[in-house]
């Protein structure tokens, strides 16, 4: 299976970030996402993630998220790990 199918379909784009501050300006401060104010927003309709919908978890499945997760310094990071290693 190719890695890119493991990745989330979604993507913050200057666009859908525009809609959801269209949507929850509240939750935006100087053109930052505010968590918590979001999180307010959303009330009932959050994702509890204290309960699986399948029933899979694992020891380490938070960290593999985010590895899985493409983020923009990543290659940087690493590259700065193995030197200060």
């Amino acid at each position: 299976m190719p890695i890119e199918k493991l990745r989330p379909s979604f993507t913050f784009t200057e666009d859908r970030l525009k809609e959801l501050q269209a949507v929850v300006p509240e939750a935006f401060a100087d053109g930052k996402i505010n968590w918590d104010t979001l999180r307010e927003a959303l009330g009932e309709y959050l994702e509890d993630e204290t309960q699986e919908h399948f029933g899979l978890s694992w020891s380490g499945k938070r960290e593999a998220r985010r590895l899985a997760t493409p983020q923009k310094n990543r290659s940087r990071e690493s590259c700065q790990a193995k030197v200060a290693g």
